[in-house]
């Protein structure tokens, strides 16, 4: 069985035992204090390990808790009541369950689950509530805020217990949305819109992430307030025959408005936590719209470029056109109109002659109708593929009003 630390109460004050190994002893021990914590950073109630059978009778838990169901749940609540003749409460017990998720730095993945359960046994005259898989933390948070709450009388308050437990469970989770949100700022502060850079995407990606897995835990915990305060309800009408009603319902009382004001601090953290979440998406929003408008202004010089381009072929196109019919009537005629006759080789001084025919004209004749032809087939064209696009963008403003 893995060890445990016991927070209890001697003397008006909380004591720390670290270490304490055959807890089954201690439990049944009758001269062991009356109000206390069992600490177990060790989760074996998630991990699935068998239950110590010490454990399961001295809280009473119902076997259907053990089922992979309610291990993999992220919060409930249960509880037994046993009453006595009268109709009062005389013993309850309880299972909870809260999930926290945390920043962690120092861990492989940058942040740590605390998925803790809490079993209960309450009597008159004892207060004992099991926490397992609480963080290493858990047990110093508990300390100071038993220390700093007002004295009560935990065993007389069915639930008096549990205050001090979940007011460390709203300081977890407000450190929790806090780290979050200093994350999800660095995100914001990096963003440098004058030069387009973007945060990272798989930062923003892991931080929504964690946003969303804080709104869920927040509202299931949300939620497991609001039904223990409705036991707690529920609770008091059931002690009308009792001697002391009227103290043990006062007592109830203010235990149910400590929790009801515990739980209105966790609506409001949930609420930072909705914020964090569309701050994130909104940082997303941004980041995409930056990219699309980075590439949109890409995609705007390459037109430029292409329309650059287009250009220069098109008066490439223009001189290929202007000497392709040329070219086209010297190949058809085969027509040699200048004829050279170079000097002697046997070293006679005979004058060089150039001679042209006197058909020359009969080159222009054909070449220079040619070409304009050509060019005004192809200005023809050209404007009628305008006309016809234009006519076709007109078309389609028509119908898109």
């Amino acid at each position: 069985m893995a060890s445990f630390k016991i927070l209890h109460q001697s003397s008006r004050q909380w004591r720390l035992v670290d270490n304490v190994e055959d807890v089954g002893r201690y439990l049944n021990n009758r001269n062991s204090p009356k109000k206390r914590y069992l600490l177990s950073e060790h989760d074996a109630f998630s991990e699935g390990e068998t239950f110590p059978v010490e454990l399961s009778q001295y809280f009473n838990t119902p076997s259907y808790i053990f089922s992979n169901v309610y291990r993999n749940s992220n919060g409930f609540f249960f509880f037994q009541e046993m009453v006595d003749d009268r109709g009062a409460l005389k013993t309850l017990y309880t299972q909870s369950r809260f999930l926290v998720k945390q920043i962690n730095r120092c861990s492989v993945s940058g942040y740590q689950w605390s998925e803790m359960t809490f079993f209960s046994y309450w009597t008159s005259e004892h207060s004992t509530i099991l926490c397992m898989g609480v963080p290493s933390s858990f047990s110093g948070s508990l300390t100071s805020i038993l220390s700093k709450l007002p004295e009560n009388n935990i065993a007389s308050s069915a639930y008096a217990a549990y205050v001090p437990l979940i007011e460390t469970l709203v300081t977890m989770h407000d450190g929790s949305i806090w780290d979050f949100r200093d994350e999800i700022r660095s995100i914001e502060k990096a963003r440098s819109p004058s030069d387009y850079n973007t945060s990272p995407f798989t930062a923003m990606h892991d931080t929504a992430r964690h946003a969303i897995h804080s709104v869920e835990t927040l509202s299931v915990s949300v939620k497991t307030l609001e039904a223990i305060s409705a036991h707690i309800s529920a609770l008091s009408l059931a002690d009308h025959q009792h001697h002391s009603y009227h103290q043990a319902l006062q007592a109830r009382r203010r235990v149910q408005t400590h929790i009801a004001s515990q739980t209105l601090m966790l609506k409001n953290l949930l609420l930072r936590s909705q914020s964090n979440e569309k701050r994130l998406q909104n940082e997303i929003s941004l980041s995409y719209n930056m990219i699309a408008l980075r590439d949109s202004g890409i995609m705007t010089r390459i037109s430029e470029s292409a329309k650059l381009d287009s250009s220069d072929m098109r008066a490439i196109a223009l001189v290929t056109m202007a000497f392709l019919p040329p070219t086209f009537i010297s190949a058809v005629f085969s027509t040699s109109f200048f004829h050279y006759e170079p000097s002697n080789s046997n070293g006679v001084d005979d004058s060089t002659q150039w001679t042209v025919s006197g058909h020359f004209w009969v080159y222009w004749a054909f070449a220079i109708p040619l070409t304009l032809l050509t060019m005004g087939l192809w200005l023809f064209w050209e404007r009628a593929r305008n006309r016809v696009w234009n006519k076709g963008k007109e078309l389609r403003g028509v119908w898109r009003n």
